[in-house]
């Protein structure tokens, strides 16, 4: 019969099989293919269909799309949902979240079991979040949240979006009060990978809050978590390094370890085929390069990011901030002012106000270098108050206010916000962002203010601090870093201080 369609022209050979030692026939055309399945009965297409899924999973069939459209035209919705899930997964960790949409909800239209119908609900609300879409990641959360558990594995999934959301909305104690569930709570076994992704965000939203010592809980359970399957599963594996890549970085200021991390984290993710997630890994490689002064390397790793968009959720924004911070040391102020500019538009647009404040936040740092301190304060002030849901953030944007309070001859002013800054810092027992320009300002503001005494013993401590982190660092590494202009700052003003004194 195939050797009789075969001469008739009907299908053909194809030169090689999906499935070693079977062979392959295809239809020569899609009109063919389509007319003779018009031909069959609604109960030979339903079997049909049943039978092409069981002969493609015998056969180990790795695409789980076609697997779950097989099985749905074949009626068995239960195990089509759960195909679906599988299939929006696959693309939720590839590059493409239309499809991760498209599937989930054809696996809801299922009627998936409840176990999978709350996992798909996960999957929306992540890729919707990571979009910055909010009223459909609510609509998702909201139904999700109503009927989980904590600790089980569809909970695990929601995690990140619910906390995404509440920091959008400025939800702080519902963020803390997540953030410390999943701290505490008993983890699903399955899904560790899910689990890790949670533990590695609410580590990293732990820090933006200021909230170290969480977040060291957190970081040390993500480490729980992963190491015992570090090495067969690379995206557990990733997220366990990402969040390394940001709290060496800002917990201990050890930024060698962190882009260490980060390249670490982008290799697994890389190896897992996980797009997103790759991502994240160079955003925290432009990072933590930028803190360590090396501009061309930050500048080249952060630009080949910016093709995601804004499907980095919060992250998309650190980056696009970040990449305003190179261009304004490299001098490229043109290319920074129009970043910032669609930044900012973006934002409101969107209507996050966190995005608005790191663009606020930019463009102060734009015009403080740009000479115009009036509007610089301006837009300093504005990022402030935007960044309120973010201390770790928002007292980065003081320490830069503080620097243009001072500049524009205001010692007084400059060093009443220098001192909310240090304050900041001793309360953290962390250096956070920038510390080394927070202390910085602090030492000048006091200098200004008459305070030489104290000025010198501040200025005199951040020299120890700068040093030792130099130390830490390899040797190739340490004139780039001395040489980022509030280090050298630091250095060449206590040299200065030092001889006055004697």
């Amino acid at each position: 019969m195939l050797a009789e369609l075969v001469d008739g022209e009907v299908i053909v050979r194809r030169k090689e099989s999906r499935f070693p030692g079977d062979e392959e026939f295809m239809f020569r055309h899609a009109l063919l293919r389509e007319g003779a399945y018009e031909m069959l009965t609604e109960t030979d297409r339903v079997l049909g269909h049943r039978l092409a899924a069981a002969f493609l999973e015998e056969r180990g069939a790795s695409d789980p799309a076609m697997l779950a459209e097989h099985l749905e035209r074949g009626l068995d919705l239960p195990r089509a949902g759960s195909f679906y899930l599988r299939a929006a997964e696959q693309a939720l960790r590839g590059s493409d979240p239309d499809a991760a949409i498209a599937r989930a909800r054809r696996g809801l239209e299922c009627g998936a079991p409840d176990a999978v119908h709350l996992s798909l609900l996960g999957v929306l609300s992540e890729v919707h979040a990571w979009r910055s879409e909010w009223d459909q990641a609510f609509l998702y959360l909201d139904e999700a949240q109503r009927l989980l558990t904590p600790g089980s594995m569809p909970w695990v999934r929601t995690v990140p979006a619910k906390m995404t959301a509440d920091i959008h909305l400025g939800r702080l104690d519902e963020l803390m009060t997540t953030v410390r569930t999943l701290q505490a709570v008993e983890l699903s076994p399955e899904g560790v990978a899910s689990a890790a992704f949670a533990l590695a965000a609410g580590s990293y939203y732990a820090a933006q809050l200021g909230e170290f010592r969480l977040a060291d809980a957190l970081t040390r359970r993500v480490r729980e978590v992963t190491e015992p399957v570090a090495e067969r599963d690379p995206v557990a594996r990733g997220w366990l390094q990402t969040a390394l890549a940001f709290h060496e970085a800002w917990r201990d200021g050890d930024l060698w370890t962190g882009l260490c991390m980060a390249e670490a984290a982008r290799a697994s993710f890389v190896q897992a085929g996980y797009w997103r997630g790759s991502i994240v890994g160079q955003v925290a490689i432009g990072m933590n390069a930028l803190l360590l002064g090396d501009l061309r390397r930050a500048e080249r790793e952060l630009g080949e990011t910016m093709p995601a968009g804004e499907e980095l959720g919060p992250v998309s924004w650190l980056r696009t901030f970040l990449c305003i911070e190179v261009q304004i040391d490299l001098g490229a102020l043109d290319r920074a002012r129009a970043e910032t500019g669609r930044m900012l538009g973006v934002g409101l647009e969107r209507r996050t106000p966190l995005q608005q404040g790191f663009a606020r936040w930019a463009l102060a740092s734009l015009l403080r270098r740009e000479g115009d301190l009036e509007a610089a304060e301006r837009e300093a002030l504005a990022a402030i108050e935007l960044l309120a849901s973010f201390p770790l953030e928002q007292v980065g944007a003081k320490a830069l206010l503080s620097s243009i309070l001072l500049a524009a001859g205001r010692a007084a002013d400059a060093l009443a916000t220098a001192r909310e800054v240090a304050s900041a810092h001793e309360r953290w027992s962390a250096p956070g962002y920038k510390s080394t320009l927070a202390e910085l300002v602090h030492a000048e503001a006091l200098h200004a203010a008459g305070d030489r005494e104290r000025a010198s013993a501040v200025i005199a401590g951040a020299r120890e601090r700068l040093l030792a982190r130099a130390e830490a660092l390899p040797a190739a590494h340490r004139p780039s870093f001395l040489d980022i202009p509030e280090n050298a700052r630091v250095l060449d003003l206590s040299r200065q201080w030092l001889r006055a004194a004697s």
